[in-house]
């Protein structure tokens, strides 16, 4: 789930199964999804969370959305499934 300023903007279910290989929301292969935000600077918020009650991790941060730019959310795990957030 991702959220921009607290609003709903992106929710998707993932499979249970971890990959060997996993990319950016997809079992080794990233997906790209457009999500349109108002120039300006915004908070996000990325949440993932498993069926399994021991995993929810949230990350936070802020970006600048200049007029007629586009940014990119980097969402990955490291092999101790601790998430990490990017914009680029």
């Amino acid at each position: 789930m991702i959220w921009v300023d607290d609003r709903s903007v992106y929710h998707q279910t993932l499979p249970d199964a971890p990959k060997k290989k996993l990319g950016i929301f997809g079992g080794g292969k990233p997906v790209l999804e457009k999500v349109q935000i108002t120039s300006g600077q915004h908070q996000l918020r990325v949440r993932v969370q498993a069926r399994n009650p021991f995993y929810d991790q949230s990350h936070a941060l802020a970006g600048d959305f200049p007029v007629g730019t586009e940014r990119i959310l980097r969402v990955s795990f490291d092999k101790h499934h601790e998430m990490h957030a990017s914009l680029k």
